[in-house]
This record gives structure tokens, sequence and C-alpha cells, in this order.
């Protein structure tokens, strides 16, 4: 309760809203208890809460963390797939939600061990929005072709030396691809259940025909709700180039 002027206005009730935005409806009254004329229909405050990733280009409509415009996804906050949001920190926030043809990613490995930000992408939310919002592309989280690379991984596909046979698929989670002449990589790693491991790459055909990187690693902790409208959540491996 804070006075204004000669009145008085109470906040009465604040929800979230679907577009990731407090709104705190405020009532007034008069120094008699009577509803205040000058407001007598409810004021709405919105700002954003959290990490709002979002492609769309409209005003307004971009991306926002912590009500702030992220300009990090190609100099502007419309984090799409030509330029998406990229996470390379774990994070805890409140509310996050990936929505309206906003793609959130995180670092491609490079080398080393895994990490945050090098094959890893991980963060915590109570609640996780992947919607198309109010347009009609959904958003996604994805960790696509960036996990290991050509030649490395645990276990690469099965190089090949003639066009004629292709190279094998890598063995992350079960056996990759098979062909009659090289068979396909030896053994498998991973929990299909519970994954928790990069994916290896594709066999290479020769040093400027690689086999597709890996899929990263997803970590992602949904401490209350989860909600999915029409988004996805990837780590598949990339395809292989031939040149």
């Amino acid at each position: 309760r804070f006075s204004v002027l000669a009145s008085s206005v109470n906040i009465v009730g604040c929800l979230l809203d679907l577009n990731q935005q407090y709104k705190i409806k405020v009532i007034g009254y008069d120094v008699n208890g009577l509803s205040y004329p000058a407001i007598s229909s409810p004021m709405v405050m919105i700002f954003r809460a959290g990490l709002y990733v979002s492609g769309n280009a409209a005003a307004g409509k971009g991306s926002y963390y912590h009500g702030i415009p992220i300009t990090t996804c190609g100099g502007t906050n419309v984090c799409n797939s030509t330029n998406p949001y990229k996470l390379n920190q774990n994070i805890y926030e409140s509310q996050v939600r990936v929505s309206d043809g906003g793609v959130m990613v995180g670092g491609a490995w490079t080398s080393g061990s895994p990490t945050l930000g090098n094959g890893i992408l991980s963060f915590e939310a109570d609640y996780l929005v992947i919607d198309q919002g109010t347009g009609t592309t959904p958003g996604v989280i994805s960790m696509d072709g960036r996990g290991w690379t050509s030649g490395n991984g645990t276990c690469p596909g099965v190089d090949s030396s003639t066009a004629a046979v292709g190279a094998t698929g890598g063995c992350h989670g079960g056996y990759g691809s098979i062909n009659s002449t090289l068979g396909q990589a030896t053994g498998t790693y991973g929990d299909i259940k519970n994954p928790a491991t990069m994916g290896s790459p594709g066999g290479n055909y020769s040093t400027t025909s690689l086999g597709g990187a890996g899929g990263g690693m997803i970590q992602i902790v949904v401490h209350q709700k989860l909600t999915f409208g029409g988004g996805s959540i990837t780590a598949g491996g990339a395809a292989g180039a031939y040149t």
C-alpha cells in the first residue's frame, strides 16, 4: 500500500502470463474507500522476466534477458536459426521460454574435455516453455552437430577409401550405419535412457570429405513445469560433407 496525492492504491494481484511477463493489477481508492475515478480501469505494469528467446523481428517481440534486450544474435535480439542465442554458462532462472522461431544453442565442442560452452548446454529453470508463441514457427533448443568432430570422440564411424563405399556412422547409444564392405564401428557407449555423453562423428571419405559431427550434450533441470507447444529439444548428429 502506498500514497498517491490524497489517495492510495493497493496491489491486489500478480500473475505471470504466457509471454513471460509479470502483470500487476493496480486498483485505486479515494479517501472514502471508493474506486478512484482516474484509474477505475486496472492499470498494467509489464516487464519481462527470466530468459526469453524469440525469433520474431517485430517491434517488442525479440529476445530479452532480465528485461534487457539481447544483442548477441547477429547484433540484434532476433535469435533464430541463422543467428541463435548461445548459452555458454549454467544459469538458474524462474522462467525460460524459447518461442516464436527462437533458437537456443550451446557452444560447439572444439578441443579437450566437454565443458559448458564446449559441447555442453546446461541450465535450470522453475518453468520452461518451448512453443510457437504468437507466430507459426516453434522454438528450438538444439545441440545438433555440436559434439565430437571428425576423427574424435569415443566411437567415431569407420572411414571409407572409395566413394562407392560410404563411411559408417558413429555408435553413441547404439550402432551407427553399416555397409557390407566396412562393417560398422566397434562397440557402443552411452545410456539411451539417461544420456550423459556427447555423440561421436561419422567416418571420413577423405581429408576434405569429412563425417558429420556428433550431437552435443544437453542438461536441463526443470523444477516445476515443462510446457511444449510445438517446440523441440534436439541433439542429433550433423550430415557429412562430400567434396
